[in-house]
């Protein structure tokens, strides 16, 4: 009788074990979702909670921000990040501690990469060096790994997969699946942002050269008067050639044509 109700109560504690499993992360996501909710000046248009509710991202794309949460402690807190796209040095992710892919910043690499073999066209990197193979039949954690451009803390993890699965099953390709997804949307974040970055580059470098260039005219005119000495003129266009330099690789001569001083 006592081994029966010994074994009962086993059964009973590892049930009660298991539900609790499955419901903290619930919790744990229930709460991200509160505290998402509560951001002032952060508009939420994507985002994803960990399976293990441990942590999660969510994206403002209208003022190109991301919001990082880290569930931790008991009881569980949450902590929030609102860092920058350009805050981003590179993203990757796993598949049972293997890589699979990763993207990370131009200045870095360039490019988007899936195991390491070249596919062409502005750094883009498609192949499989570094996949896993298909040799293991299960599959226990899926995971994105993000650097970030902050000595404190430098990584971010989100899991995707967490426990062990069939390679190939509905799970499985599941989460993959999101995995490269929130893979692709943070590449795209990081090319849109220095696609701004280049852009407004280009155009304080064109502005500077056109006013270099007008000044050049204007001190040429003067010479041509006779306004100013010839040795006042050169050191007035050295001055501003000098100054050009730095923002422009082709300098205009006197007469406002590309050469070198």
């Amino acid at each position: 009788m006592m081994f029966k109700i010994s074994l009962w109560l086993c059964v009973a504690l590892v049930v009660f074990l298991k539900i609790v499993a499955a419901f903290t992360p619930r919790m744990a996501r229930g709460m991200m979702e509160a505290a998402l909710g509560k951001l002032d000046g952060f508009r939420v248009t994507q985002k994803f909670l960990g399976c293990d509710g441990r942590s999660g991202i969510a994206l403002d794309e209208g003022n190109e921000r991301l919001c990082l949460l880290l569930v931790s402690g008991t009881p569980a807190k949450i902590a929030l990040r609102i860092l920058r796209y350009d805050e981003v040095v590179s993203v990757e992710l796993f598949e049972d501690g293997t890589s699979v892919s990763r993207t990370e910043r131009a200045a870095q690499a360039g490019g988007l990469l899936v195991g390491g073999l070249l596919l062409g066209g502005v750094g883009a990197l498609v192949g499989g060096l570094s996949a896993p193979t298909a040799t293991t039949r299960k599959v226990r954690l899926i995971e994105l790994r993000m650097v970030l451009d902050d000595t404190a803390a430098p990584l971010h993890d989100v899991r995707f997969l967490r426990g062990e699965t069939a390679r190939g099953s509905a799970e499985h390709n599941a989460a993959m699946t999101e995995g490269r997804k929130w893979l692709a949307i943070l590449d795209v974040a990081i090319r849109r942002v220095e696609a701004h970055s280049h852009s407004t580059l280009a155009g304080e470098t064109a502005e500077s050269a056109s006013s270099a260039v007008n000044e050049l005219q204007k001190l040429a005119d003067l010479y041509s008067a006779r306004m100013i000495t010839t040795e006042e003129f050169e050191h007035l266009k050295h001055r501003l050639l000098a100054g050009l330099e730095s923002s422009s690789g082709a300098l205009p001569d006197a007469d406002g044509r590309g050469g070198a001083v």
